[in-house]
Parts: structure tokens; sequence; C-alpha cells
């Protein structure tokens, strides 16, 4: 393992490559555009993408493939992988872009401040997502049509296959995720099933990451598509081919025929080919509004998001029972999923404990402020969240105890003043007005999930002691003028605590069978029951009828893998 130091890694970082190896050439890609020789055009170069595109590939060894990709090159590899030590927010916030126009009624909103935006490289945002990737239950996925949810349970196992998705209890052979990991998931089922507080989450799990290691003999190693993708151009070419740095602006039709891409590097052929949109769900909605117009009255009309809370506590390792068995770095990861009582809305909870002992008496105060460091090196290599306050500040502090980071995140369902529409700007990478409006029941799911976390801590996380449970066993992380310290007499404000962003956009063109519906289960767009576009087909999170709570990336694979199985299935008969 070869950790970047932060010098290091903004250097790194700061070397874009705009023609990468498996890129065409300027005259390449003239011959390319041109040719129409392709089965499937697939734009964008996400989990989507990869997910069409490596199980085509499977099925059909001689499809001829183009992907598609506005950005170039940033890494090779996830970034937690390489760069642990660096601030990811802060590396996010210089390389995101935003291609659309915040709506003035998003300013009435209370905390929510914008929509993440897209990183437009190779690989996207897999190169800094969590990588969690829970498995959504039938019960969590209302609204949608019983037909995908089954599809879903049923391409679950090939998506975990192609994403390395493992419980974190079987990664690394216990080394860091041991006892800690096992000993925190008992005692919160122990906990959870004798509360009666309607404010706790009903279900707890080992989490699930796309982490399973596939190189340099690591035990745990982040995946990103931008790695999977070049193995496949490797194996794969000249039948698939990549074009980065390229744009697609709009799609020409002729009836409901698309027949050519209008890209920032000429028009693309379509011909016989069928294309992909395995791009975020405003990106694709923007295009095909560009695109179709009026042909399609209901794209964008619906928009859910997830908002977020994060709150860092910790309790002192001599009040659980399990603590002479941990290790000298030990690591957990669960998740716990609830729905409100009140609202009847959905949310989950990942949640991240850290234990790192000194060991002054065994090692002398030098070498074992080495060994320390050492350890908090790999704890953040290790980390299924980077929660940084608790493991970059007050490092001597946080040798006694075990540290938790919880990060909760709740469903904004679908209103009418929610939505996406074009604003006629010459500009077509935004030209479209995100509104996001947060309602009433948005903000009473989410008072209720902040106490459901408070819950978790306070009661579920409860120290095994004899002794009634006091408030000043938990200590929480607050910020106070830009400084942050630890505190036994006062949880932090709602405002340190709720994210000021809403990720995991969607539902901008559900997916159903009914009328209104702007996909059909064939994963074209249509406009009622008709077809209005007879080659271009919708993957990802604009799919989505309804949010619900859970990570999105594990399932929009597994629709994904489903259209390709579908298409080649037609084409062979």
């Amino acid at each position: 393992m070869a950790i970047l130091s932060v010098p290091k890694c903004l250097d790194l970082l700061s070397q874009k490559i705009d023609n990468p190896e498996y890129s065409l050439s300027e005259q390449e890609w003239e011959r390319t555009r041109y040719s129409g020789d392709f089965d499937y055009i697939v734009i964008g170069s996400g989990p989507c993408s990869l997910g069409f595109v490596d199980r085509v590939l499977q099925k059909n060894h001689n499809a001829r493939i183009l992907v598609i990709e506005r950005g170039g090159e940033l890494l090779r590899d996830h970034f937690q992988n390489l760069c642990p030590l660096a601030n990811r927010e802060t590396i996010l916030q210089e390389i995101e872009i935003f291609p659309w126009i915040w709506a003035e009624e998003n300013r009435n909103n209370q905390y929510i401040k914008k929509q993440v935006g897209i990183v437009p490289f190779v690989g996207g945002r897999s190169l800094f997502w969590s990588t969690w990737c829970p498995r959504p239950e039938p019960s969590e996925m209302e609204g949608w049509p019983q037909q995908v949810i089954e599809t879903i349970e049923n391409y679950l196992d090939s998506a975990e296959r192609l994403l390395h998705v493992t419980p974190l209890d079987r990664i690394g052979k216990g080394k860091f995720y041991g006892v800690l990991q096992g000993e925190t998931l008992l005692w919160l089922q122990e906990r959870l099933n004798s509360l009666s507080n309607n404010n706790i989450p009903q279900r707890v799990s080992h989490a699930r990451l796309a982490a399973q290691p596939t190189l340099y003999n690591q035990d745990f190693w982040k995946f990103s598509s931008v790695t999977a993708f070049i193995d496949l151009w490797k194996n794969n070419r000249p039948k698939l081919k990549f074009m980065t740095g390229c744009f697609v602006k709009k799609i020409e039709f002729q009836g409901n025929q698309a027949t050519s891409l209008e890209t920032t590097r000429g028009s693309v052929n379509i011909a016989n080919s069928k294309v992909i949109l395995a791009i975020g769900a405003i990106p694709a909605t923007t295009l095909v509004l560009n695109s179709l117009g009026d042909r399609i009255s209901n794209a964008g009309t619906h928009y859910t998001a997830h908002f977020t809370s994060s709150i860092f506590a910790r309790i002192k390792r001599e009040h659980f029972r399990f603590q002479d068995a941990l290790g000298n770095l030990e690591l957990a990861g669960l998740y716990l999923d609830g729905r409100d009582s009140e609202t009847q809305g959905q949310y989950h909870m990942q949640l991240t404990a850290v234990s790192i002992r000194k060991l002054e008496n065994e090692l002398g105060r030098v070498q074992a402020k080495l060994q320390y460091q050492n350890d908090l090196a790999l704890a953040q290599f290790y980390m299924p969240s980077l929660i940084s306050p608790i493991i970059n500040d007050q490092l001597e502090e946080n040798r006694n105890y075990i540290c938790f980071g919880i990060s909760a995140l709740g469903e904004m369902r679908i209103n009418s003043e929610s939505r996406l529409d074009l604003n006629n700007l010459p500009n077509l990478n935004s030209d479209v007005n995100l509104r996001a409006i947060l309602k009433e029941d948005d903000y009473r799911l989410w008072n209720n999930m902040d106490k459901a976390i408070y819950n978790v801590i306070e009661q579920a996380l409860t120290p095994d002691k004899p002794n009634p449970y006091s408030p000043n066993q938990v200590e929480y992380w607050r910020v106070k003028n830009n400084q942050g310290s630890w505190s036994d007499k006062q949880r932090p404000s709602r405002k340190q605590i709720r994210k000021s962003f809403l990720v995991h956009e969607g539902s901008t063109l559900w997916l159903g069978n009914d009328d209104d519906a702007i996909v059909g289960l064939d994963y074209r767009l249509k406009s009622g029951q008709e077809v209005v576009a007879d080659n271009i087909y919708i993957t990802g999170s604009a799919l989505w009828p309804r949010s619900g709570s859970w990570n999105p990336t594990l399932t929009m694979v597994a629709l994904s893998q489903h259209l390709a199985d579908t298409l080649e299935r037609n084409r062979n008969s």
C-alpha cells in the first residue's frame, strides 16, 4: 500500500490527462464519428456505463461499443486508495461542476444551499464515492412496478460481483474489521430489539462496501469504474473504443429514430446503433429536454434526493464489555435503516467506529507515538467513510476512546414544486433550472431522523455498565468560531450537523408502465404508451419512481445489467 502525502496527492490531482492512451486520437475520432459502425454508443463512464458495457461484452464478445465521456482522466483509482490523508471535500470543491441553474425559489430552504455537482472526468463520482452498497428490500421500493422490483432482486448478485461488494466482516480476515465490527453489531442488535422508541432504526447489519481487493494484494481496496474500464479496454480493443473530452449537447431525430449526436467535437453518426444514456439524472434529463422538447411533456417534473446529517461522538473504551479484546487498531462499519413513524418517510444511517490504542507502556513514548501515527494513517485508508473530525483533531485525546461517526440520509419525496425546466439560455451545458423545494413533511422527517441518530448514540450505544446511563458518558464533537472540540455538556446544533447540500438526485425520468411515467419498462422514452425514441435507452437514478433512502449505485448497476441482457437477447432473436 502506497499512501500519498497530501502535497503529492494534490500534485497528482493537478496532472489531468485530456487524452489518455485508451482514448481515440483526433484522426481516429474523425474516422469513427462518421462510420456509424457500432452496436452501442454509451454516453458516460460511471458505474451504470460500466455495468452495461461489461455485461454486453460478457454476452457478446464481438459487440462494437463506443463510450463517450465529457471529461479527461483525473485519477486511475479511487481517491481513498491513493490519497486518504487529503481532504476529500476540499478537493471536490475544486473539480465539481454544476451544469444547471440553482433556482431562486430554493433560497427559501432553511438548510439546503445546493445539489452536489458532477465530477467531469472518466469514472465520474465513482472516483470519490463512499462505496456503500446496501441491498434495498422490496418493502422499501414503494411505488415501484412489481416487475422492476423482481428484476432488481434477480440482478443484485451480479451487480455485487461487478462492483466487488463485500460485507465488512468478510474483508481482511478480521485484520481491522474484527472485534469492534462484530461486537458493535451484536450490541446494537440486542439494544434495538429491546427499545420501544419510535425514533429508532428497525434493522442493523454489516455495511456492504464495494471494497473487496482485486489488485496489489491488498485486503481493502475501494472500487472505481475507471480502473475496471481500463481493464475492459485492454481486453476488448479495438471493438471497445473511448472518446474523452467530448460533451454531447443534443440528439438529432428523424421521426422516432435518433440519427446523430451533436457534440463539442463534431457530429456523431448513430446509424443502427442503440444509444445508452449513462450519465447523471440531471445531465440525462437536460439532454432529453434539449433533444425532444414538448414531445415528452412530463420530463423533469419529478425530482428527488437525499438530505444528510452527520454527528461525531466518542465514548471511553473502558465502558465497553469487549475492551480487552480490541487490537491496536479496530474499525467498524454498520448500516442501519429505518422508517419514520410520523411521516412514513425512509432514512438510513452509516455508522463508522474507530478505536486506536497508544501503547506507551509496551513500546515507550517515542515508539508508541510512531505506532499511533502509523495506525492513524491505516485507519484513514481502511475506513468505510472518511470521518475526519474524529481522527484528524485532538488525536492524543482520542487514544482512550471509541469514536463514532454517523451519517444519516433521509428521502426528499416528490412534490409539485421540485423539478427541472429549460431556461432557454444559449449555453446547453447549464440551460435547466433546478428547483429543489423541501416541504413540511421533509423537515419533519429530517427532525425525526436527527432524533434517531441521538437515540442510537445515547440509548443503543449505551456503555454496558451496571450504573444507570448518564449523558456525560458521551462526548460530541462541536464547532464554535471555526474551532472544534469535544463536549460532554451539550449536543451540537442542527446547523452544525445538517449538510447544506442534497445528494443522490433522481426521479427526473421516472420509470413505469402507467401513462404518466417518462420511461417504459423497456427503458425507452415514451409519452403515454407511445415510444418517442426508438433507439435511446435510459439508465441510472433518473429512473427512480420514488427515492427511498438507500445508496443507489448497486441498484443502478443491476438495472444497467438487465438492460444489456434485454438488448442482447432482442438482438439475437
